[in-house]
């Protein structure tokens, strides 16, 4: 009998950039035209922009981005970690400003329900069908479709018993697209089945224990929780609930088969994921083989993989990520089951083999 294979998935900004949510880059620029288009509701982003405009006094002695809100947040926390109370009042503030952002500019899964299934099952505002599909490979869903004439109705959603993998992802992104897109499959489904998402892990929890979870580490916080937004630079396990998120990464990284990084650019200034990476692969017994996709324009992403993993079996694609999720949308599986039609979302392992192939070829 084939044994299981565990593969883990390790997203990056670029992984969701598609999307059009903001970067660390264009953070502030996005939150001041927000702030414009809805002053009342956003008032407290005035604070915030002040306290900006004073942190500036520092750019005289020492080189900083005040435009990178990573560099604006590590600043605020080792203020609050020096000083305390008032200080602290700034740090949970700007939390709450970083959710806020990035929660007004995600949008909301738009369906369609006359024409293809596709539309109807995960939505018509491209490019947000795509995560949905990449979500339904990861938990190897079975959808249920009733193809009629004129229209589709989606029926349900069971689990596929095709695939003998498990898929778990660590993100360093604090956005919700993948959480929003299981919510809508849920919401759409008449049958409301019990797949989850899982993005802690408690003390004597073992992975993979339920087929119907999806095991999600969230390293740098999310945006539904504000108090657990931390930046890649300073202090990252303060919390217990990070300690969870670090604890399953962890556990994800030492079980892995096949690790696969995807708009992750292996920034110098995340050491701290670089060192889990190192205790937990000192653990790791049956590492198979690591892939990296991420766009590198000047090839100074490669070298940094390069220079820090060096791990035969490994392979680099520089390419935009949005080709890699367009691909499965193409050459689902599927198979009468009565009057429906059973579309088994397991095409993600051909879609990736091909992709790392030839990654700009559909």
């Amino acid at each position: 009998m084939k044994s299981t294979e565990n593969i883990l998935y390790i997203l990056g900004a670029g992984f969701s950039a598609p999307v059009g949510l903001p970067v660390m880059s264009n953070f502030i620029f996005k939150a001041k035209d927000l702030f414009a288009r809805e002053p009342e509701k956003f008032a407290y982003f005035r604070e915030i922009f002040k306290e900006m405009d004073r942190m500036s006094k520092a750019k005289s002695f020492i080189e900083y981005d005040l435009l990178n809100i990573e560099d604006v947040l590590s600043v605020l926390e080792m203020k609050s970690t020096v000083y305390g109370a008032g200080s602290k009042r700034m740090s949970k503030m700007f939390r709450q400003f970083v959710a806020d952002v990035i929660t007004a500019h995600t949008r909301p899964i738009e369906i369609c329900n006359d024409g293809h299934w596709i539309w109807q099952v995960f939505g018509a505002n491209a490019p947000l069908p795509q995560y949905g599909m990449f979500l339904a490979n990861i938990l190897k869903m079975q959808l249920l479709v009733e193809e009629q004439s004129n229209r589709s109705r989606f029926l349900e959603i069971r689990k596929s018993d095709r695939l003998v993998r498990n898929y778990s992802v660590i993100t360093f992104n604090y956005d919700m697209i993948l959480e929003n897109a299981l919510t809508h499959l849920l919401l759409t489904s008449w049958n409301r089945p019990s797949f989850k998402i899982d993005r802690a892990l408690d003390k004597g929890q073992t992975l993979f224990h339920d087929p119907l979870t999806l095991h999600y580490a969230k390293l740098h916080g999310s945006c539904d929780d504000p108090e657990t937004i931390i930046t890649p630079t300073w202090n990252k396990i303060r919390f217990d609930s990070h300690n969870k998120a670090w604890r399953m990464a962890f556990e994800m990284i030492k079980s892995a088969n096949f690790i696969r990084f995807i708009g992750y650019s292996l920034p110098d200034t995340d050491n701290y994921f670089k060192y889990l990476l190192i205790s937990a692969l000192n653990e790791s017994y049956n590492l198979k083989g690591i892939d990296i996709i991420c766009l590198d324009l000047d090839g100074s992403v490669k070298n940094r993989y390069d220079r820090i993993l060096k791990f035969r079996e490994k392979r680099f694609v520089s390419f935009d990520i949005a080709a890699y999720l367009r691909k499965l949308s193409g050459g689902i599986p599927e198979e009468p089951y009565g009057t429906a039609m059973a579309h088994h979302m397991s095409n993600l392992e051909r879609v990736h083999d091909s992709f790392m192939e030839k990654p700009g070829e559909d």
